[in-house]
């Protein structure tokens, strides 16, 4: 058995095909459980990423031992990384202006490239656990999540104002529907409006012990001077 392990820890025939097929093993697990939520990033995507992640880690082993070139061997899986953040990106969608959803997926196919990258390295260890743990995590703790959210007493939303000049005046029917402002960061506004502003609210409702993240959304989205809000997750 040692003598095994060592085998397919070594670079040949048997431990590159073992970490390719592996690599579509952990990809498709992750990938299933995101399919069957009805996720943009499904089954053949997060293949895709862990597979094409494998192979950038065996392409770098195989030039430092086969080529002889010297160099950093963690140079293209490092650019892979780094490549699979746009792709994750497409996946997040911001919906009806007041939810983004989406992060959970693009989180998973960004650890699902690390995992490959982990598979094509030969920690086959960390690659198996932490594809189960993200199996894991995506599939089962989402009711968790939520109802974490959903006994908070804070949210924090972007808000763009359509006129700088009345922001105080926004503030305070903010404040007189019943909910404080615990922090309030200014930034320029997402949209070509030159009198707008941005800022990023923290809430706390003054009213329950719980707040209503859709509720907040729709009250502030409706006030005269509000653009449009929407709930950072």
């Amino acid at each position: 058995m040692p003598e095994f392990l060592n085998y397919i820890k070594d670079f040949n025939a048997v431990s590159v095909i073992l970490r390719i097929c592996l690599a579509v093993f952990c990809g498709s697990l992750i990938g299933i459980e995101r399919g069957k939520h009805g996720r943009a990033a499904g089954l053949r995507t997060h293949i895709l990423v862990c597979l094409g992640a494998t192979i950038t880690s065996l392409t770098s082993i195989f030039v430092f031992k086969n080529l002889e070139i010297t160099g950093d061997v963690f140079r293209i899986p490092a650019q892979v990384i780094s490549g699979i953040g746009f792709l994750g990106a497409g996946t997040i969608l911001v919906r009806n202006k007041s939810m983004i959803t989406g992060l959970t997926t693009a989180a998973g196919v960004w650890a699902t490239g690390s995992v490959g990258i982990a598979i094509g390295y030969g920690f086959y260890l960390c690659a198996i656990v932490c594809a189960f743990i993200i199996f894991f995590v995506t599939g089962f703790l989402g009711n968790f999540d939520r109802k974490i959210v959903r006994d908070s007493n804070e949210v924090t939303i972007y808000i763009e104002f359509i006129n700088a000049k009345d922001l105080n005046e926004t503030l305070n029917e903010i404040r007189k529907k019943g909910y404080d402002i615990l922090s309030l960061g200014l930034t320029q506004a997402k949209t070509n409006n030159v009198n707008g502003i941005g800022a990023n609210i923290t809430l706390s409702s003054t009213l329950s012990k719980t707040i209503n993240t859709e509720k907040v959304v729709n009250e502030i989205d409706n006030l005269e001077n509000v653009n449009f809000a929407i709930n950072i997750i």
